[in-house]
């Protein structure tokens, strides 16, 4: 497993755990292609974060990837890069109480050379069948660079 694969994941996870969307544009290539549970698909990453991250982020918790699971196979020329694995999260059911959110990715991952950072060119998350749709954390979280207006 190339360890600059299972840091992309992990500074990905972080970034869902904070809110922070920029940190998570940051890892995508602009023009993504993306595919969600709340969005049938995405075209380019203002979509993918408006489409899809806004609206799931906020209101869950304990977002991460099952590392020990990766599947991962990298082109020849070190440039492209597919996996799949588990994630998990925590939502929230109407009453407050919580529920464990499982569910899978793929991802395509690309890079101009060998020396470049991953970024991703698609993604496709998706829940565990059975798993509800709707979370709605009892107070949202917010994006740390998001201004917010005094009332």
């Amino acid at each position: 497993m190339d360890t600059q694969i299972k840091d992309w994941l992990e500074s990905f996870a972080e970034c869902v755990r904070r809110v922070d969307y920029p940190c998570a544009r940051s890892l995508f290539h602009p023009d993504i292609t993306g595919y969600g549970s709340l969005t049938d698909a995405a075209y380019g990453i203002e979509s993918l974060e408006h489409q899809q991250w806004e609206k799931v982020w906020p209101h869950i918790d304990d977002f991460r990837f099952d590392l020990d699971e990766i599947n991962c196979e990298i082109s020849s020329d070190l440039r492209i890069a597919f996996i799949h694995t588990r994630w998990a999260s925590t939502g929230y059911h109407p009453d407050a109480t919580t529920f464990v959110r499982p569910g899978r990715v793929t991802l395509l991952l690309t890079r101009e050379n060998q020396a470049a950072e991953w970024k991703a060119k698609h993604s496709h998350f998706s829940l565990d069948p059975g798993t509800p749709l709707a979370t709605q954390r009892p107070v949202p979280k917010t994006c740390p660079t998001q201004v917010l207006n005094p009332a």
